[in-house]
């Protein structure tokens, strides 16, 4: 059997990503969203970080909407250097250097600690809870400081979910990883 390095299958994953065209790629999401906010574990908190969708990655619009209007607080990742700080968000976004939406860091940022949710982007993952980033380790460093109970959800296409991805002990594993077609529950909360 031919095994794939982890730069080979982020690149074929992002191929299939990339093709995916606009309409197929929103509903996909807006299945994914509905799956989101059926899980009791993720949708009874009140503090909630969400990526900016960027690359064809799962959109996060429809899930940022709901949370606001049921009243959750929601922050975003700001890099800064090799770490991402989290900003709530607000009416007044930049787009970083990566050419990612993010909210302009003014005031103080709230601690990893603050946030009982973290909604992670990922090339791909495995039904236990591994993840492929993009292979900076922006979001290992940050969900190392989360506290004990926070609930990691990854989201994905339901392409981006493969047999293994040999996570390393430094690697942080997801608690859920919501696709198109599944919820797929790894640690009991």
């Amino acid at each position: 059997i031919l095994m794939l390095t982890k730069s080979e299958v982020r690149s074929q994953i992002r191929q299939k990503r990339k093709k995916l065209d606009e309409v197929d790629s929103s509903a996909r999401s807006v299945s994914i969203s509905e799956r989101f906010f059926s899980v009791s574990d993720i949708c009874d908190k009140d503090t909630y970080m969400l990526y900016s969708d960027f690359d064809n990655e799962v959109k996060t619009g429809s899930i940022y909407n709901k949370l606001r209007d049921i009243s959750k607080t929601v922050f975003m990742p700001v890099l800064s250097g090799d770490d991402i700080l989290i900003y709530p968000v607000t009416d007044s976004m930049r787009i970083n250097h990566f050419g990612i939406l993010e909210p302009l860091a003014t005031g103080t940022s709230a601690e990893p600690s603050d946030i009982d949710v973290f909604v992670v982007p990922g090339i791909c993952f495995d039904r236990k809870g591994g993840r492929v980033g993009f292979g900076r380790g922006y979001y290992d460093r940050l969900l190392a400081f989360a506290k004990s109970d926070a609930v990691k959800v990854g989201l994905a296409y339901d392409f981006q979910i493969v047999d293994d991805v040999y996570s390393e002990d430094y690697d942080i594993m997801m608690d859920y990883i919501i696709t198109d077609k599944e919820i797929i529950r790894t640690r009991e909360l």
